[in-house]
């Protein structure tokens, strides 16, 4: 939709269940007509969403240029990237830093 948000894991190995229920905080405030998008999940962090069955809630991307695919970048509201700041696509995305 045109309000998605993008939040890129890219940077982080580890996540507990702090962590996941801030980003499940983030999707519920984001309410019903906007859709959290997660990309750049490490081997650990992509992890815990399966076990936790979260994968199934979010739209999970390989990667910040994977999930853009087929997008124009004024599609997706914000792109927060944690700790990614020479992400060459974040120039298209007021930056969230969380």
């Amino acid at each position: 939709g045109q309000d998605d948000v993008l939040l890129g894991l890219s940077a982080g190995d580890f996540i507990d269940s702090g962590g996941l229920g801030a980003v499940v905080a983030v999707m519920k405030a984001l309410g019903p007509d906007r859709r959290l998008h997660l990309a750049g999940l490490r081997p650990a962090v992509a992890k815990v969403f399966r076990l936790t069955r979260m994968d199934s809630v979010f739209t999970i991307h390989a990667t910040v240029a994977d999930a853009l695919k087929g997008h124009d970048p004024t599609a997706v509201a914000r792109h927060a990237d944690l700790g990614q700041t020479g992400d060459p696509e974040s120039h298209h995305f007021g930056r969230l830093d969380v």
